[in-house]
């Protein structure tokens, strides 16, 4: 009896984490949208639709992270890294609370899993 073939851990994890990253990012950019539209300002009005789009822009990019780890691009992996250490740089130059140090935890798990990872995730499956 054969075992079915399945993806190596290290790699449903990052893909797993990338999604609940992307899902993340998309709620925190409608929630600012939500902000604007009502005009509570959380950070001057005038910044909210730029801070938006770039929540929504980095949920897109994790998303895509995702998707391309999954099907095991081996170009895409340096562009996965580079997204999340710039994620974690921009986590701590900004104010720091405690929302801020739960994503940077979650950003230097997921970094630390696609190192550690690294073999492993581009197993020819």
């Amino acid at each position: 009896m054969t075992m079915p073939v399945t993806k190596p851990s290290a790699l449903r994890i990052a893909t797993t984490m990338f999604y609940l990253s992307a899902l993340m990012w998309l709620t925190f950019g409608i929630l600012t949208i939500d902000r604007h539209v009502r005009g509570i300002p959380t950070v001057p009005l005038q910044w909210q639709p730029l801070l938006a789009g770039l929540m929504l822009a980095n949920a897109a990019a994790m998303l895509l992270s995702a998707i391309l780890l999954e099907k095991q691009h081996r170009f895409y992996y340096p562009f996965a890294i580079a997204l999340m250490i710039t994620n974690a740089l921009a986590t701590i130059f900004d104010q720091i609370g405690l929302v801020d140090l739960a994503i940077l935890f979650f950003d230097l798990i997921l970094i630390g899993v696609l190192i550690a990872g690294r073999k492993s995730i581009f197993q020819v499956v």
